[in-house]
């Protein structure tokens, strides 16, 4: 089935299949912003937000109902790099609604995203996505599960035969698009995943009460990304698709939210930082150390 921009394909529904939602180039937009201090790596976001209002791909449907965008309010504790708890704002920036009767989504507010500004003292600034389903599903029963997919080809700190394996420029392999002078790379190369599932029950107790979703670290599932990097031996991997839900059968438990966690992925910033360290293109009046990221990948809820 091909992609659909702006409006959304009408079709009755079997069991099993499945809602894509394609954030490539629309959905979600990050940047980050890489500078230089002599022989170190300082990182952090560009402080202007920025955004691109374009519309929202989807392909089928499934047993989505809802995905909304919530961002960071507070952590502990507040100082330093090790992060116990986040709080993110129970009122959301934006978000994409299924209506099964009509067979139509309709966003509300933004759904750009931009994660806080990133600092080397205060790596994680994460964001917080939330997908509720249709029901309230038993893993005795169905299974549910959650990949995202891009269509980007590696990793934009791989290396090869102790080389850069993709460059920067026009000639890029892993340039997504231009808007303006700013190129925008892969942001698969840098974001990294973990999640909490709620029955309808645990949500509920969960939100009693409160103006915040309160997430502890120790209660989150951290799973793979895109990109798995081991820097002491220069070495990296990327998957064009992974699972980053899988509730599993056997287990007597219900699921109907599933609370995503998206942050840096430091080890994948650091070899980027290696990779292009004394780089023609990021030195130049164009890019003046700065990389951009957009969001490359779709959701696929089964």
């Amino acid at each position: 089935m091909s992609k659909v921009t702006g409006f959304f394909m009408r079709n009755k529904l079997l069991n099993g299949v499945n809602m894509k939602i394609a954030a490539a180039t629309s959905v979600v937009i990050f940047t980050l912003l890489v500078s230089f201090i002599g022989v170190y790596s300082w990182f952090e976001t560009v402080r202007n937000n920025e955004s691109l209002n374009e519309d929202i791909n989807v392909f089928q449907y499934g047993k989505f109902s809802k995905l909304s965008f919530h961002q960071l309010k507070s952590r502990v504790p507040t100082q330093g790099d090790n992060p116990t708890s986040y709080s993110f704002d129970i009122d959301e920036t934006g978000s994409l609604t299924y209506d099964w009767d009509d067979e139509t989504i309709t966003p509300s507010g933004n759904t750009n995203i931009i994660l806080n500004q990133y600092d080397p003292m205060h790596r994680h600034q994460p964001c917080l996505a939330l997908i509720e389903l249709n029901g309230n599903y038993n893993n005795n029963k169905t299974e549910t599960k959650i990949t995202i997919s891009t269509d980007t080809i590696g990793f934009l700190g791989a290396l090869e035969n102790k080389k850069n394996k993709y460059s920067l420029g026009n000639d890029s392999e892993l340039l997504i698009k231009q808007v303006g002078n700013v190129d925008y790379y892969p942001l698969s190369s840098v974001a990294s995943f973990s999640y909490r599932a709620f029955s309808e029950s645990e949500y509920n107790t969960w939100i009693n009460g409160k103006s915040t979703y309160d997430i502890s670290l120790s209660t989150l599932t951290n799973v793979d990304g895109f990109v798995t990097v081991d820097n002491a031996h220069q070495t990296s991997s990327f998957a064009n698709e992974t699972t980053i839900y899988s509730s599993g059968t056997g287990n007597n438990t219900d699921v109907k939210y599933i609370a995503f966690v998206i942050d840096y992925y430091f080890d994948a910033i650091e070899s980027i930082y290696t990779t292009f360290l004394g780089d023609s293109v990021l030195e130049s009046n164009t890019y003046n150390y700065v990389l951009h990221f957009i969001c490359d990948w779709e959701w696929n809820i089964l």
